[in-house]
This record gives structure tokens, C-alpha cells and sequence, in this order.
């Protein structure tokens, strides 16, 4: 199936969803030449993602990340008698590289595929060579040691697989896998590559349904709101509705009478 026709373009947005990581981890591995070595650690962070309707979510959003390494990162790359590299990851971190306003992926029985996430990276990776694996990385002209900082890292791309998401007693339940595979140094994209998968466990609260004015609770002042939203069966939002304030609650592309009947029984406050 084509790329455009799981992408739900024109979803409107729901609000803000932050969901909090809770045992995830990542497992990077770094190669140069013919070595590899691999080291893992928890990891800790948060996601905001948006549903297309609160009330009944078919289709979600991942609108900003940021995930960090609970301790640095070692390895040791060893080449016999060819001598050794040894390297530091510290605060290795992937965040969003172009936070809000992403498309939106459907939820299939509570399953979902995000692709083309784009990240960038932080931290900083220290790296020393010795014996002739230094003489060799010289002859790349790239020096037998140094720090490569993971901020003056190029955009990536990153897909999150086998996606899966729950909503019970308020809370969002979500998890998921996020690969990424970059040049080891942008500099010398020839001196090898690390690479990784992080597993992300994360929850938060579910938004209240009819919460238009964001104050966790549904009382007149959200049917004030919606009064200003309100533009009848078939037609529009009216154009005074507040900005980013999503009063369709029963996600049929108008505001109306049916809209009103669902705050009324959301109905929390005085």
C-alpha cells in the first residue's frame, strides 16, 4: 500500500497528549572497519502525541519526543594484534527534530506503524585507537583519538515499528520500537556507523473530552467555548472559534447540536 494512503493528512489536531517512558531501554552498537561492539542501557524521557478524536481515536500523531540514556555508553572494539579502539557515548540523547503539526497514522485494533520520524541527536562520543588500527584510521586521516559531538549530527529519519497503543481509566498506553542507523562521525562517513533500536514504554493521563479550555474539567466555561466554535451541521468551525481549540467532538467535521450533547454529558463542573 502506497505511503500517501496510511497517512491521514487531514486529521484535526486533539490536543497534546504527555506520555511519560517507564521500562524502555536502547541497544546501540558501533562498528569501524570489521569490529563491532554493542552496550545497552534504561532510558528515560517522554513523547506527546495527539489522537484524531478523543472520544473515539482512529488515527495518532507523535509530535515530539525527547529520550535520553540512563548511563553512559562503553565499548571496546577489538582488533588482535592490529591494536584496539576504545569509546565513551555520554549523554546520548534522540529528540524531535521538527516537533508539532506531524501526520497523522491509523490505529489499527490497537496497533499503529509511524513512519519518516525525523530526530536529531545529542551528546558526545569519545574514542581512542592504539596500535595499527590508530596507523590506519591516520591513513583516513582521521585522528587515533578525539570527541565527536552528536549535536553537529545531520537530521535523520527513523520509523517506529510494531507500535501499540491502549486506553483504560483514563490512561494512554503506549509502546513501540524506534531504529536508527548513522555514519559513527559525519566528518569521515567512512569510519563506520552506529546504530540502534530503542524499545519505548510510555503512559499518561487521557485528556477529558470536552476540556476546551484546558482548565481539567468540563463546566459552563467549555460551553462557552464551544458556543464561539459553533457553525452548524455540514458547515465549518465559525471563524471566532479560539485558535487550536477543537470543539468537533464527535470528529464529523462540523460543530453542531451533536457536539453539545456530548458536553452535556461530560459535563464535570458547575
Amino acid at each position: 500500500m502506497a505511503l500517501a494512503a496510511l497517512v491521514v493528512l487531514a486529521a484535526p489536531m486533539s490536543g497534546d497528549i504527555e506520555l511519560l517512558l517507564d521500562q524502555s531501554g536502547i541497544d546501540v552498537e558501533i562498528c569501524i572497519l570489521d569490529a563491532c561492539d554493542s552496550d545497552a542501557s534504561s532510558v528515560s524521557g517522554w513523547l506527546h502525541i495527539d489522537f484524531d478524536c478523543l472520544i473515539d481515536p482512529r488515527a495518532i500523531a507523535l509530535q515530539d519526543f525527547d529520550v535520553q540514556t540512563d548511563k553512559d555508553l562503553y565499548f571496546h572494539l577489538d582488533y588482535g594484534l592490529r591494536g584496539d579502539i576504545y569509546i565513551y557515548a555520554k549523554g546520548l540523547a534522540l529528540y524531535h527534530a521538527d516537533p508539532g503539526g506531524q501526520p497523522f497514522f491509523p490505529i489499527v485494533e490497537g496497533r499503529f506503524s509511524l513512519t519518516g520520524v525525523t530526530y536529531l541527536m545529542r551528546g558526545t562520543i569519545e574514542y581512542e585507537a592504539t596500535g595499527l588500527i590508530c596507523v590506519i584510521l591516520q591513513g583516513l586521516e582521521i585522528p587515533c583519538e578525539g570527541t565527536i559531538k552528536l549535536e553537529e549530527y545531520p537530521q535523520g529519519s527513523a520509523d517506529m515499528n510494531d507500535g501499540r497503543v491502549e486506553i483504560a481509566e483514563g490512561v494512554v498506553m503506549l509502546s513501540g520500537e524506534m531504529e536508527f542507523d548513522e555514519p559513527l562521525d559525519p566528518q569521515h562517513p567512512d569510519m563506520g556507523r552506529i546504530k540502534g533500536t530503542a524499545v519505548m514504554n510510555a503512559s499518561g493521563p487521557m485528556p477529558v473530552v470536552g476540556d476546551l479550555d484546558r482548565d481539567d474539567d468540563v463546566d459552563l466555561g467549555d460551553f462557552a467555548v464551544l458556543q464561539l466554535c459553533f457553525g452548524g451541521s455540514t458547515n465549518p468551525p465559525d471563524p471566532a472559534c479560539p485558535p487550536g481549540v477543537n470543539a468537533d467532538l464527535d470528529c464529523d467535521d462540523d460543530v453542531d447540536l451533536e457536539d453539545y450533547a456530548i458536553l452535556a454529558e461530560m459535563l464535570t463542573g458547575p
